[in-house]
């Protein structure tokens, strides 16, 4: 028989996920509110227009991919138009200038798109542009997300691969950690924020230096689990995960923790 201490705690438990669920929700959308204001700093502002005439300052990113899409006489992916400016490919690179060119086609002014963050001009003809993409996104492709996966592994080079890699472990590692921290998880945070990760298509792999499987379990439970697949969910990450302690972890370590709980 249920006692009434005992319902009184499931309450209390459902209470607290319902709390940690629109926690969760407020992280995000405090977040996302932010990624639109940065993405609003880095649209140009409106032209003044004499006439039917329109021009752009040169010097500006925007003048420099018109440019270099009238060398090129075709349509250009994102990545491409910033090779070719020697600017970075880093997705906030990425994200400012599709913004821009996309603020342009918008307005049905100088550029047009031609497929999701491929530009051409207004009249350019040739290339495999085909028609102009009307569905144009309010916000670049892949906004909101801190894992992009809009390009496709032949549109980025090895070494960029190897570093976009790097950038996506750190970007999901932090992901993981705030929203832990955030959400009063703090022990697991600090945890996983020391943590070995690696990272393929279908699963994360965080290895912890200095603890016991058991340990590991207690710091990591199902709570703090939940928020770490809620957040891996929200920003595109494998949602399938395993903790587990490093190779370095020692007999020790294990013994330590044994005596500690047996107090």
């Amino acid at each position: 028989m249920v006692t009434a201490r005992e319902a009184l705690q499931k309450i209390s438990d459902r209470k607290l996920l319902e709390i940690q669920s629109l926690q969760t929700q407020l992280a995000e959308a405090r977040a996302y509110h932010q990624a639109m204001q940065d993405a609003i700093k880095a649209l140009p502002r409106d032209p003044q227009e004499t006439g039917e005439d329109f021009s752009l300052r040169e010097g500006t990113a925007i003048a420099q991919a018109r440019d270099i899409l009238f060398s090129a006489g075709r349509p250009l992916h994102i990545l491409e138009i910033l090779r070719r400016m020697g600017r970075p490919t880093d997705k906030p690179s990425r994200v400012s200038l599709s913004g821009s060119l996309s603020a342009y086609v918008r307005k049905n002014q100088v550029f047009r798109k031609t497929a999701p963050n491929t530009f051409s001009l207004i009249g350019q003809t040739g290339g495999s542009g085909g028609p102009q993409d009307t569905s144009v996104e309010e916000f670049p492709l892949g906004f909101g997300n801190l894992i992009d996966a809009s390009e496709t592994p032949s549109a980025i080079s090895s070494s960029e691969s190897n570093a976009q890699g790097g950038q996506a472990v750190a970007i999901t590692r932090n992901a993981v950690v705030a929203a832990l921290d955030s959400l009063g998880h703090s022990s697991a945070a600090q945890l996983l924020r020391s943590a070995e990760w690696s990272l393929d298509e279908s699963e994360i792999r965080i290895q912890v230096a200095g603890l016991g499987k058991k340990m590991v379990s207690l710091t990591v439970n199902a709570a703090a689990e939940k928020i770490i697949r809620d957040t891996l969910a929200k920003i595109g990450a494998p949602t399938r995960f395993l903790v587990t302690p490093s190779s370095t972890s020692t007999l020790q370590t294990q013994k330590d923790f044994n005596a500690e709980a047996g107090r």
